[in-house]
């Protein structure tokens, strides 16, 4: 028999028992395994049965299953493994569906679960990355180069989410440090006056400490408050690198001004 014939003989069987079904006018089965009268519509249908609905509930053959999937896991791990390995298309639809049809209840419990998991997913991220550092930075970076747009659209909505909050953070991070804000409004300064040369906080914080935290000019000891003298000016040509500052205390700073060293040395000691 041809492979035609026996699908024509198939499809003829199962319109058969579909019209007995409905002759019989069937609403309600009896499940053989619990016993109860259930509507037709809790049995699974199979086409080789004699009314062409399983003999079994449709709970009785969820219960079976989740026990015996508790009894053998790696059995059927490795069965759902191959089935997707088999037919990927057809388990990508069918968790398409899932996700679209429980989209409410998946975002509830995986905000649940991350809730209750906090340190542990926590944990777990940080050494993965730690693992996987420079693979994570180069995919990030390549994803980014790819899409410049949504990177740029992605900060923007997070900033304007967050705008508040993200502003009182940073006002309160100046605060905290006095003098990385100083150094940036001082190598801002220099880069409007056109100068070369760039430093840091550390950079002034080492200089104090060489100068014994003592002002470059009078050598009084500073206190807490002290400027950071350049010393050839800017205006007259001097660098904002390490190499041409100082400590000073305001009084001497102030005096200074922008004269050449030279020029504050006669000033102040004529």
């Amino acid at each position: 028999m041809t492979s035609t014939a026996t699908e024509r003989k198939r499809a003829a069987m199962l319109k058969f028992r579909a019209r007995s079904v409905d002759r019989v006018g069937m609403d309600t089965k009896t499940c053989s395994k619990c016993g109860e009268t259930k509507p037709a519509t809790e049995f699974a249908r199979r086409h080789d049965g004699h009314d062409g609905l399983n003999s079994h509930c449709k709970a009785c053959c969820n219960a079976a299953t989740s026990a015996d999937r508790a009894s053998h896991p790696e059995r059927w791990r490795a069965y759902e493994s191959q089935q997707r390995s088999a037919h990927p298309e057809k388990y990508r639809a069918k968790s398409s569906r899932y996700r679209t049809a429980h989209h409410d209840d998946l975002l509830a419990k995986g905000s649940a679960y991350r809730t209750a998991h906090r340190e542990e997913l926590a944990a777990k991220s940080r050494a993965y990355y730690a693992d996987h550092r420079e693979e994570r930075c180069a995919s990030v970076q390549e994803w980014a180069a790819k899409n410049p747009d949504r990177v740029v659209a992605y900060h923007r909505s997070g900033y304007e989410r967050n705008k508040t909050a993200i502003i009182e953070r940073g006002r309160q991070w100046l605060v905290d440090h006095p003098d990385i804000r100083r150094s940036y409004t001082r190598n801002r300064r220099a880069r409007l006056r056109n100068a070369p040369g760039t430093h840091t906080a550390a950079d002034v914080a080492a200089i104090r400490a060489a100068q014994g935290n003592r002002c470059f000019w009078c050598g009084e000891p500073l206190g807490r408050s002290y400027h950071v003298d350049h010393y050839i000016p800017l205006s007259k040509g001097g660098s904002n690198w390490p190499e041409n500052l100082d400590v000073a205390c305001a009084r001497c700073n102030e005096r200074k001004n922008a004269q050449m060293p030279g020029e504050f040395l006669e000033q102040a000691y004529a």
